[in-house]
């Protein structure tokens, strides 16, 4: 192959593509200095846009330094080729040339370089394109969430402003709403537990409400141990025979919030509860059951309690009265208390009488117990915690004296070994031949505090670790057993609603005697006249107590052999009592 041949065929395309790019630089050239002197030598009315049109060929002015400047360094790397062709030639000249035959396949090594850096250019100008898309891309995203998070923490922010505003209004409607609904929380028939009458319940005129306190539970005592339909024997229910759900239904509220199973959602409820509060707790309660069960609304309400519902049950009617004015929603037909707590110093002192009388005190402690420090002076000493000497004194001799082992509840009934120092001892239904079971107490508290019992009663313990017949939480104000109710007694009687003060003679803690002194006084105080003279009344063959009736609204009556919850130990006669008290007719004056 001839030597200036193989020079031509490995060079001629640079020289060719310089001759191009030199040509076509140089026209470029001409024309822009030709287009700028056309520009400049017209006016402004010919071109009204020579200043943009300026701007453009700036632009491509800089376009063309650039392309120079690409030219050059092409150049300089064509003469570098070049060079390797000159010297390729003059060695292929010379005699020794044929062992360098192959040199050019450095020239070409280069040739091959430069083309793949063009690719490698190619492909870093793709990936950064690429880039700059998946920037865009996650830019655009990114405010999209920043947005999102913005439009989220307004919403966040809206939403704890309603929980302050729902926060305040809660603690508005703490007492009138949910504590209430907490207080009958353990009771069956959604909220509460209703014990209807047997037999034609349809045609039911009477609807009875029970509550006993302070702190103890009307569910535990009243329902499943006093007068309800069934009672805890063992592992079972046993009917009792002297249910007050035969006269009426019955309703019985745990109050205040904290006592059985109900319980307060705050717990600093618990602590000052007063009987203000529990009055005014009471009603609202009352006030919502009957919008929730309205069938029961029209029918003739009874109010009932024991010992310290002698507060409870005067106010809470005092409360519903006063209600009615604006909205008479309550058909109130009247109230009965038993062994109640009217008048703090006539009911506490009547003890030391009461222990004499019945031989559990000697003449001497008698004495020292009605002279030196009586009853009413040691408990308002005791609660305020300034016992004094003499008073505690005269009351070791009092309390060694009765001894541990007598029911102060019912003096007259053995004790429950095992439960010695109970607050109630509670009695089985019996009959003339059967012996008294004492401690009926024990199997409710075991039977309260079965898991299977609480699922069946849609009952829960909240805050406590066991069922208890009197609250552990529970603060109550215990001064307030200060506080006279007679005198509310009275004004509900001036309302026309008729009062029974009953009391079970065998009851040391709220005797009989005190609660006569107080209704005689009351009924004199009204101008009431005796229309039944004290007399003895009957159940069946035997005499269940006495009773002495004032006019048509107040009436007093003792039952025989009963104890400080007079259901618990006479069944049958406290239900004659009911009856009488219900149907507003005096009780049996034969058999």
């Amino acid at each position: 192959m001839d030597g200036g041949l193989e020079k031509f065929s490995c060079s001629s395309w640079m020289w060719s593509s310089h001759q191009w790019l030199q040509c076509t630089l140089s026209e470029l050239d001409q024309n822009i200095a030709a287009m700028s002197k056309l520009i400049q030598e017209q006016d402004g009315h010919s071109f009204a846009d020579r200043l943009e049109l300026m701007k453009k060929i700036k632009e491509l002015e800089s376009s063309y330094h650039l392309l120079v400047k690409s030219y050059d360094q092409l150049s300089a790397r064509s003469s570098s080729v070049d060079q390797h062709f000159i010297d390729f030639n003059l060695k292929l000249e010379s005699p020794d040339a044929n062992q360098n035959i192959f040199c050019s396949d450095t020239i070409m090594k280069d040739i091959n370089s430069l083309a793949e850096n063009s690719e490698m250019f190619l492909e870093m100008s793709m990936l950064v394109e690429d880039n700059q898309k998946h920037l865009k891309e996650l830019a655009k995203r990114y405010e999209e969430k920043r947005e999102a998070n913005r439009e989220l923490w307004s919403k966040v922010e809206k939403l704890v402003e309603e929980k302050h505003e729902f926060m305040e209004k809660h603690k508005k409607l703490m007492h009138e709403n949910e504590t209430l609904c907490d207080q009958v929380k353990q009771l069956k028939c959604e909220d509460c537990k209703v014990m209807n009458k047997k037999h034609n319940t349809s045609h039911l005129s009477k609807f009875k409400k029970l509550i006993l306190g302070p702190g103890c539970s009307s569910v535990g005592v009243g329902a499943f141990s006093e007068n309800g339909p069934f009672r805890p024997s063992g592992e079972v229910l046993v009917k009792n025979e002297y249910s007050w759900n035969k006269e009426a239904n019955m309703l019985y509220l745990e109050t205040p919030a904290g006592v059985g199973f109900s319980f307060a959602t705050d717990s600093s409820y618990y602590s000052g509860v007063n009987d203000k509060m529990t009055a005014r707790d009471n009603l609202v309660f009352l006030r919502r059951w009957f919008a929730k069960f309205p069938q029961y609304r029209n029918r003739d309400l009874y109010i009932t309690g024991e010992s310290y519902a002698g507060h409870y049950v005067p106010q809470l009617a005092q409360q519903m009265v006063m209600y009615n004015k604006n909205d008479k929603i309550f058909n109130l037909k009247g109230i009965a208390l038993g062994n109640p707590v009217l008048e703090f110093s006539t009911d506490f002192n009547s003890r030391a009488e009461f222990f004499w009388s019945h031989g559990l005190i000697s003449d001497s402690t008698y004495n020292m117990f009605t002279s030196k420090c009586n009853y009413s002076r040691y408990v308002s000493e005791y609660y305020r915690g300034i016992l004094s000497p003499v008073c505690a004194k005269v009351m070791n001799q009092v309390t060694r004296e009765t001894s541990r082992f007598v029911d102060k509840y019912d003096v007259t009934l053995d004790v429950c070994i095992a439960s010695v120092l109970s607050q109630s001892l509670v009695l089985s239904p019996h009959g003339v031949t059967e012996r008294i079971d004492v401690c009926v107490e024990d199997e409710m508290v075991n039977y309260l505090n079965r898991k299977d019992v609480q699922e069946a009663l849609h009952a829960q313990l909240n805050g406590v670790p066991k069922w208890t017949v009197c609250s552990s939480v529970l603060e109550y104000e215990l001064l307030n057993l200060e506080i006279p109710t007679i005198t509310v007694v009275g004004s509900l009687i001036k309302s026309g609603i008729p009062v029974l003060v009953y009391s079970g003679d065998q009851d040391s803690v709220i005797p009989l005697t005190g609660s006569r002194t107080l209704v005689q006084k009351l009924a004199k105080e009204l101008g009431l006249k005796t229309t039944v003279p004290y007399r003895v009344w009957f159940e069946g063959q035997q005499v269940g107590g006495w009773t002495q009736v004032y006019g048509k609204m107040l009436s007093f009556a003792t039952v025989r052999g009963a104890s400080h919850e007079a259901p618990f130990s006479q069944p049958e006669r406290s239900l004659v009592l009911f009856r009488a008290f219900l149907q507003g007719r005096p009780l049996p004056e034969t058999f």
